[in-house]
C-alpha cells in the first residue's frame, strides 16, 4: 500500500513540474512578445522623440539659443540613439519570441 502512493505522489510532482516549465515557457514568450512591440514603438517614434528631446536640450541645458549646425547634429544624434535603442530591444525581443515560440512548437509535436 505504501508503495503505491508514493508513485501517485511521484506522478503528481512529475504533473507539477511539467505545467510549471509550460508556465514558464508562455510567460517567456509573453515578456519577448512585449519587448518586440516595445522596440518597434520606440522605432517608429523615434525621430519625432529625438526631434523633441533635441529641442528639450535646446530649451533647457542651452538657454534657448544655440548654433544651427550644432542643433542639426544633436538632433541627428538624439534620432540615432532613439533608432539604436529602438532597434535593439526589437532584434533581442524578436529573436528570442522566435526562439520560446520554436520550443512551444517542439514540447508541442513530441507529445
Amino acid at each position: 500500500m505504501r508503495r503505491f502512493s508514493d508513485e501517485k505522489l511521484y506522478t503528481n510532482k512529475k504533473a507539477e513540474v511539467r505545467a510549471i516549465k509550460k508556465i514558464v515557457q508562455y510567460s517567456f514568450v509573453l515578456f519577448t512578445l512585449i519587448l518586440t512591440i516595445f522596440g518597434y514603438f520606440t522605432l517608429s517614434t523615434s525621430v519625432g522623440k529625438g526631434k523633441k528631446l533635441a529641442n528639450e536640450y535646446l530649451m533647457i541645458k542651452a538657454g534657448g539659443s544655440m548654433n544651427t549646425d550644432e542643433f542639426l547634429k544633436l538632433t541627428d544624434w538624439y534620432i540615432l540613439s532613439q533608432i539604436t535603442i529602438g532597434l535593439t530591444f526589437l532584434l533581442i525581443g524578436l529573436t528570442f519570441f522566435c526562439i520560446g515560440v520554436y520550443r512551444l512548437v517542439k514540447d508541442f509535436d513530441s507529445k
